[in-house]
C-alpha cells in the first residue's frame, strides 16, 4: 500500500536533513494505517497549491504510542505498551523532531490534547528508545 504523509511547514526541513526520523499520528478512520513495507510519500503543504514531494521512504515499523499527562517531572510515553524512561522520552522526542520531551508533549497536548493514542510511523528504525521487537 502506498501512503500519504503531509508535514507541517516547521518539519519540512528536518524531514529533507533525514533528522527526523519518524511521525506520529492517530489512526486513520478507515483503518488504512501503513504497515512495514508500505511506501510512505513524504510532502509539504500536502493539499495545497504548494504541495511538494520532500522525499520517498519505505515504512521500517509502526508501533502504538500513547501519551499521558507527565507525572510531575516524569514523562508517561508507552511505545508498544512499554513506558520509556526520561532518556529514551528524550531520544524519541528528538528523532521526531523536537528539541526536548516537554516540546513534544506540548505539541501533542494542543493539536490533540492528552492523552493521545495513535502510531509511530518509523522509516528509519532507531532500536534505542524502542526496546519491543
Amino acid at each position: 500500500m502506498n501512503c500519504i504523509l503531509g508535514f507541517q511547514p516547521r518539519f519540512v526541513p528536518l524531514v529533507e536533513a533525514g533528522a527526523k526520523l519518524h511521525t506520529i499520528r492517530r489512526r486513520r478512520a478507515d483503518g488504512k494505517n501503513p504497515e512495514p513495507g508500505d511506501t510512505l510519500y513524504l510532502y509539504a503543504h500536502h493539499r495545497s497549491k504548494l504541495s511538494r514531494r520532500i522525499g520517498t521512504e519505505v515504512c521500517e515499523k509502526v508501533a502504538d504510542v500513547l501519551v499521558l499527562p507527565p507525572l510531575g517531572p516524569i514523562p508517561q510515553i508507552y511505545l508498544g505498551g512499554e513506558l520509556l524512561i526520561p532518556e529514551e522520552a528524550d531520544a524519541f522526542s528528538r528523532a521526531d523532531g523536537f528539541a526536548d520531551t516537554g516540546e513534544l508533549l506540548a505539541f501533542l497536548d494542543e493539536r490533540y490534547g492528552l492523552p493521545f493514542s495513535g502510531l509511530l510511523i518509523c522509516w528509519k528504525f532507531t532500536p534505542t528508545y524502542y526496546r519491543v521487537q
